[in-house]
């Protein structure tokens, strides 16, 4: 992944799976591409992630084949093309005018270097001299380094795939073993300490955002704690909603949420957003606050943990009907390291799902929402500054 290179190629890795896939493959350009597929069902792409490579794609069953050439080609011939670049770079270019301007993305960039100060691996947008900077010959270089093999590399495949279609795919995939055995670099960005402040000025409208968020090390990414994460994160959002439009006059919709991630290291992110009449902001912040620190000596109550619970099941019966979920729990076996076969059981996963209690999410809110190491960032008008 994008972890294997410094921060001043960061831009050029991270870039590199969507330049090249817009180039198109082989000897075909992206609108050439396109003529030659007409007729077939199927997309794929490749990706370059923080820890890891690899492609996301889909297809009718007929299709395959044309799929995983597609995917062969990726490795074989990706495609060069100046033209595709150069044009790219000029789209950027043009983009970042206007982007400079609207008042969302300076106040989240704004925000961004106030919480990560210094770190280049963290921004909204690139800025014209990072994509001035940016070399064609060195963006291809690293795509060739990403996927010059498929050796090494964890391909997951569901749906109406057959046993005979595995000597097909084997076909495919091109394992020379030039492909080294990688280990991904921990080059995770850290919140700046502390409690951190940022008030952006921008804008004529008379209109308002506030983000708060943290994060916290040292998470145990159990499957029960996981489960009690989602329902901490669905449960303390119908709670700010209720609270925000039942105290502050229903004009506003709060969207919070509490997650886990396991990579590069476990940890616990939450945030908050809103947006709002700019007069409002503390008060809003103020009442965010207490809803936070409610759920970290309370939890929530049983009538809205009960709601949560309810509809976790009802979603996973629904969504055990798509090939999207499979991939999930596959994926989930293989990064968590985990047999998930319970979870593929409607009566194991509710069972899972009931067992939560309210002392569990209380107890989470309170190791994991830390109230003393957040960011806070709001958005008003020029006007009032």
């Amino acid at each position: 992944g994008t972890s294997l290179y410094n921060d001043d190629e960061y831009y050029a890795a991270t870039s590199a799976d969507g330049l090249i896939d817009d180039a198109g493959i082989a000897g075909f350009s992206s609108t050439q591409l396109q003529k030659k597929l007409k007729g077939t069902v199927l997309s794929i792409s490749p990706s370059i992630s923080p820890e890891d490579q690899g492609f996301h794609g889909s297809c009718s069953p007929k299709d395959l084949e044309t799929m995983l050439q597609l995917l062969n080609l990726y490795y074989e011939a990706p495609r060069k093309d100046k033209e595709s670049f150069d044009k790219n770079m000029d789209a950027l270019r043009n983009q970042i005018k206007f982007i400079n301007e609207n008042p969302q993305y300076v106040f989240l960039q704004e925000t961004y270097k106030k919480l990560y100060p210094g770190n280049k691996r963290v921004f909204l947008v690139p800025t014209e001299e990072m994509i001035n900077n940016l070399s064609l010959d060195r963006v291809y270089e690293i795509f060739r380094e990403r996927f010059n093999d498929a050796k090494n590399m964890t391909f997951f495949f569901v749906g109406n795939v057959s046993d005979s279609d595995v000597q097909l795919i084997a076909k495919y995939l091109p394992a020379t073993g030039k492909q080294a055995n990688e280990k991904w670099i921990n080059r995770d960005p850290k919140m700046a300490p502390g409690i951190v402040r940022n008030t952006t000025f921008k804008g004529t409208d008379n209109q308002g955002m506030l983000l708060m968020t943290g994060e916290t090390y040292g998470f145990n990414p159990t499957p029960e704690n996981r489960m009690i994460v989602s329902q901490l994160s669905d449960a303390i959002e119908i709670t700010a909603l209720e609270i925000i439009r039942e105290k502050l006059g229903g004009a506003y919709s709060p969207s919070v949420s509490v997650s886990c991630s396991i990579l590069p290291e476990p940890k616990t992110e939450w945030s908050f957003f809103i947006q709002l009449d700019p007069d409002r902001a503390e008060e809003i912040e103020k009442t965010a606050i207490e809803i936070l620190t409610k759920y970290a000596n309370e939890g929530p109550d049983a009538t809205t943990l009960g709601k949560v619970q309810e509809q976790m099941i009802i979603n996973r019966e629904s969504a055990m009907q798509n090939n999207g979920f499979w991939i999930g729990q596959i994926l989930g076996s293989y990064y968590y390291n985990e047999n998930r076969d319970s979870n593929a059981s409607l009566e194991e996963y509710s069972k899972l799902v009931k067992s939560i209690t309210i002392e569990q999410v209380r107890d989470m809110a309170a190791k994991f929402i830390n109230l003393k190491e957040y960011g806070v960032s709001v958005l008003k008008p020029e006007a009032k500054k």
